[in-house]
């Protein structure tokens, strides 16, 4: 990870863990006092805690996702194609 061009020592495999809980004692402050700072650090964390969600989702194919999950993004795309017209009115 850099942050403004500068070289950091948190490795991708330290936020993955991380995210994980895997880390522990001076490692996990080494690693959450840098991600509070870190701007790119942050977007990557994101990027992990989305990439597990879907891994979850994937790993489990009774798993559904809850229904306000489908009631919001049925919203979203109602939102983002405007309003509709009625066939036929």
């Amino acid at each position: 990870m850099t942050n403004e061009g500068q070289i950091h020592e948190v490795h991708p495999e330290d936020l993955t863990l991380y995210v994980l809980g895997a880390l522990d004692g001076p490692e996990l402050a080494r690693v959450g006092k840098h991600v509070e700072k870190c701007a790119s650090c942050g977007l990557e964390i994101q990027k992990i805690n989305a990439d597990l969600g879907a891994f979850a989702m994937a790993a489990s194919p009774e798993a559904m996702p809850p229904s306000r999950a489908k009631d919001r993004l049925m919203r979203e795309v109602a939102r983002a194609n405007g309003p509709t017209k009625k066939v036929g009115t």
